[in-house]
């Protein structure tokens, strides 16, 4: 009878510490995945914040250079620019990319060795049968801010000049940004119905 109940005790401890073991690796997995989420969402809000910022520096060099870069010609159509030394581009071959716009963000803008920022403008529809000339000095901007462990988000927004105060403003007037397209791995961006390969952008 007693070697039984020794069968038993050893059974009922086995089954015990099994028991417990289930519990804390399932503790340490809800841990280690709450750990994981909040990196990433500290990493997307930075991508985020980043393009808001970098999309506002480009708004300002954008003012700044309308006319020394021919009304934004040189930037709609690279290779217009006298001092462009890149690849040729034809902003008529694929009426809805975007090309890459150099000097709108500075390097390490953001001060983050591990996040890139690049723009990308394209000319909206202003009836005048080119991408590469603006006529009604209204331009889409493009902003994609990435992290090298995949987070990205990528603002279009619609941008117009306001040549009777010489100055930039975002389209619709005021201080909130008119976003055509939002794309991020924030809350807002659940509800867009698009994806980063949405975005028709040129390398």
């Amino acid at each position: 009878m007693l070697r039984d109940d020794r069968g038993i005790a050893l059974v009922t401890v086995i089954m015990m510490t099994a028991c417990i073991m289930a519990i804390v690796t399932l503790v340490a997995y809800k841990v280690l995945r709450s750990t994981t989420d909040s990196v990433a969402v500290k990493s997307k809000a930075q991508t985020y914040h980043n393009a808001n910022a970098g999309l506002e520096n480009a708004r300002l060099i954008l003012n700044d250079q309308y006319k020394s870069s021919e009304f934004w010609h040189y930037f709609l159509d690279p290779d217009s620019d006298p001092n462009y030394s890149g690849p040729a581009t034809d902003p008529d071959q694929n009426k809805n990319l975007f090309l890459r716009a150099t000097g709108l963000v500075p390097a390490n803008f953001g001060n983050d060795p591990d996040l890139s920022i690049d723009v990308f403008v394209k000319d909206n529809d202003d009836g005048d049968g080119t991408n590469a000339v603006d006529t009604d000095q209204l331009i889409l901007v493009n902003v994609r801010a990435q992290r090298t462990d995949g987070a990205v988000t990528m603002i279009e927004s619609r941008l117009l000049f306001d040549d009777s105060e010489d100055s930039y403003s975002q389209a619709g007037g005021g201080p909130g940004k008119e976003h055509y397209r939002n794309v991020s791995g924030i809350g807002d961006a659940a509800n867009l119905g698009t994806s980063t390969e949405s975005f028709k952008l040129g390398d």
